[in-house]
């Protein structure tokens, strides 16, 4: 349930290692400040103050800062009821987060070239990491949807685990669609997520980012 908590989120104008926990607050329906910087203010001015120098930044209610995407969009999926139905489930859907951060790492490789964030040529690296990186982690992605059988990768209803997942998915479609050919389980599960009622308006009028 929304709340009067105030919670101000840090990221850059990108959906990356952002898009997760603003999802979580929307699907939510949580008012929040969306901070969105470049990255001149963000090398010039607030690097240096970051406990890690990196983002995303939480901060809640002025009082408790919080560093790490996967730790800001745990706690507000726990605080919004999108961690799961029980203890087991909240650690699955952990779980499949972790593994996704893993896989989000591998096809970096591809997609920074691929959108002009690094130099190289996008057809080699291609061919040397995208592809093989599908085609090792597409199958886990369906079979956990198999082996839930609700449409959503944990449980009978949303989790942040979904959240995640779709929303980077999302931007593997936009950039190798070819790499679904052989997985349209993947495409429709990206569907299902991006059109529930919550959500289908932000995904609609959402910022058209690279990445």
């Amino acid at each position: 349930m929304p709340s009067s908590t105030s919670y101000k989120l840090t990221y850059f104008d990108l959906r990356y290692l952002g898009e997760g926990s603003r999802q979580v607050l929307i699907y939510a329906g949580q008012k929040f400040e969306d901070n969105r910087i470049n990255r001149e203010l963000w090398e010039s001015q607030l690097k240096s103050k970051s406990k890690y120098g990196k983002l995303p930044i939480l901060e809640v209610d002025g009082k408790h800062t919080l560093y790490e995407s996967a730790a800001i969009s745990r706690l507000l999926a726990r605080r919004h009821g999108l961690t799961g139905a029980d203890e087991f489930k909240a650690a699955l859907a952990d779980e499949i987060v972790d593994h996704h951060r893993d896989v989000m790492t591998a096809f970096s490789g591809w997609l920074f070239v691929k959108v002009g964030l690094k130099p190289g040529d996008e057809a080699q690296v291609y061919k040397e990491i995208a592809q093989p990186t599908a085609d090792a982690q597409f199958p886990v992605y369906v079979k956990l949807l198999k082996t839930s059988g609700t449409g959503y990768l944990v449980g009978k209803k949303v989790t942040w685990a979904d959240l995640w997942v779709a929303d980077y998915l999302t931007t593997l479609i936009r950039h190798g669609s070819k790499l679904f050919d052989k997985y349209p389980e993947l495409v429709q599960f990206v569907d299902r997520i991006h059109s529930l009622p919550q959500l289908k308006d932000h995904i609609k009028n959402r910022p058209d980012n690279a990445a």
